[in-house]
C-alpha cells in the first residue's frame, strides 16, 4: 500500500499523532515494538524487540520497519498485559496500564508500571521495555502451572507464584498481590470467601488443583 504521509485520517493533527506515538511501545504486526516518528510527517519508524540491541539507549536503536501511523497493523490501544516472565533477568513482572495515561497511547514509563512479583511498588519500566518476553505476554505464551509452581514463574496473564524467602513458602499471586500459598500439590486461597469462589472458577479452568 502507498501512503500518502502528509495527511492522516486517525490523527488530526502531527502534534496529536506525536503526542500519542512518539517514543513509546506499540504492536506492529502482534509483536512488539518501539516507535519513534519521522520528522515533519505521519511517518513513523519501529524496531521490532528482535531487531533491539540490549544496552544501547532508545533514541539510537536500529530501526527495521518503516510505516504510516494509520497503518491497522500497527496497533497501540487494545495491549494484552499482565504477568511478564523476563527472557533478561528470570524475574517475573506485573505490567499494567497507569490510570493516568497523559493523551499517550503506546505504553511509556509515565502510563504504565511493571513490578517485580519479588519486589512491589517500584516502577521498573524501563527495564522491561526492550525485553522478548514481552512478546511471550502479549501472546499469551505461558509456562503450565506444574512448571510455573518448580520454577517460581507466571502461567497465565493474571496468575504468577513467587517465593517468600522469609517464610520459605510458595505463595500463589493474583494481579498484583498474594492470594495464597501453596500446600503439598495444591493451593490453600485466602482472603474474603466471595473472591476465593471467583478465584477457585478461574484456577479450576485453568486445570490447577484447589485445596
Amino acid at each position: 500500500m502507498e501512503w500518502d504521509f502528509g495527511k492522516s485520517e486517525v490523527y488530526d493533527s502531527l502534534d496529536s499523532m506525536h503526542r500519542r506515538l512518539n517514543r513509546s511501545l506499540v504492536t506492529y504486526k502482534d509483536e512488539f515494538a518501539y516507535c519513534v516518528a519521522v520528522g515533519n510527517s505521519y511517518k513513523i519508524a519501529l524496531t521490532t524487540l528482535d531487531n533491539i540491541q540490549q544496552g544501547v539507549e532508545p533514541s539510537k536503536q536500529k530501526f527495521n520497519i518503516s510505516t504510516h501511523a494509520d497503518d491497522p497493523l500497527l496497533n497501540s490501544v487494545k495491549l494484552k498485559l499482565g504477568f511478564m516472565n523476563s527472557k533478561l533477568s528470570g524475574e517475573v513482572y506485573f505490567i499494567d496500564r497507569r490510570g493516568n495515561r497523559q493523551q499517550v497511547q503506546g505504553l511509556t514509563s509515565d502510563n504504565t508500571k511493571a513490578e517485580k512479583v519479588s519486589k512491589e511498588g517500584t516502577n521498573l519500566f524501563s527495564e522491561i521495555i526492550f525485553d522478548p518476553g514481552m512478546n511471550n505476554m502479549l501472546q499469551g505464551k505461558y509456562p503450565s502451572a506444574k512448571e510455573a509452581l518448580e520454577t517460581h514463574k507466571a502461567f497465565h496473564p493474571q496468575f504468577a507464584f513467587r517465593l517468600d524467602n522469609r517464610l520459605g513458602l510458595t505463595e500463589l499471586c493474583h494481579v498484583h498481590r498474594p492470594v495464597g500459598w501453596v500446600h503439598g500439590n495444591k493451593i490453600v486461597l485466602t482472603g474474603p470467601e466471595m473472591y476465593q469462589k471467583y478465584l477457585k472458577g478461574v484456577l479450576h479452568d485453568l486445570g490447577v488443583d484447589i485445596k
